[in-house]
């Protein structure tokens, strides 16, 4: 509490931790995360009847960006994995799909389109059906973290509107044609 660093730790996979401390202080727990606002909680040990305390912190997600050109008004985020051949969103790719949620709290009259794009890999109609699958995920994730379904439309676009436009892609051209764009229809926000 008085601002010395006594220890330092790593969460687990579930967000869980511990560390020894001593009784009869006042301490201040500090937790932070890439894509995540600084959480702090005060903890007081002025007891030795308890062993162990049990403190939570929630961190609330970063806002994405909204971006302005020429062409469109979008949601700037990292591009969302999915589970192979799969609609089924990453663990990792739920903290980006946290902070559209945040932008989309933060503005409330905006409304987006969840344009989602497959590589050229696979037949047309294939591809065309997966994007939806996961364009639709992603609405349904948003849709319950309680974002009204009237600011959410999605759709899939196959391999059909590619970033790269290439006959024999690379790796990286393929993962950069396989993304999901937040669109806003509203740019006037």
């Amino acid at each position: 509490a008085e601002g010395t660093e006594v220890s330092k730790t790593v969460t687990d996979l579930n967000g869980k931790y511990k560390f020894s401390i001593d009784s009869f202080l006042d301490y201040t727990l500090l937790a932070f995360k890439d894509g995540f606002e600084r959480g702090a909680t005060s903890v007081e040990t002025n007891t030795n009847l308890v062993e162990v305390f049990n403190t939570e912190i929630t961190l609330k997600a970063k806002a994405a960006e909204i971006v302005e050109t020429a062409e469109k008004t979008f949601v700037k985020i990292d591009n969302i994995l999915f589970e192979y051949n799969s609609a089924q969103i990453t663990k990792l790719s739920t903290i980006t799909l946290n902070k559209v949620v945040q932008t989309l709290r933060e503005n409330p009259t905006i409304k987006v389109s969840i344009n989602a794009h497959t590589d050229s890999r696979g037949k047309d109609t294939y591809n065309l059906a997966l994007s939806e699958r996961r364009a639709m995920s992603a609405k349904t994730y948003i849709l319950n973290k309680e974002i009204s379904a009237d600011r959410l439309l999605s759709k899939g676009y196959g391999e059909s509107q590619p970033l790269y436009d290439c006959l024999e892609c690379s790796e990286i051209e393929h993962e950069a044609n396989r993304r999901i764009e937040f669109l806003i229809l509203n740019p006037e926000h």
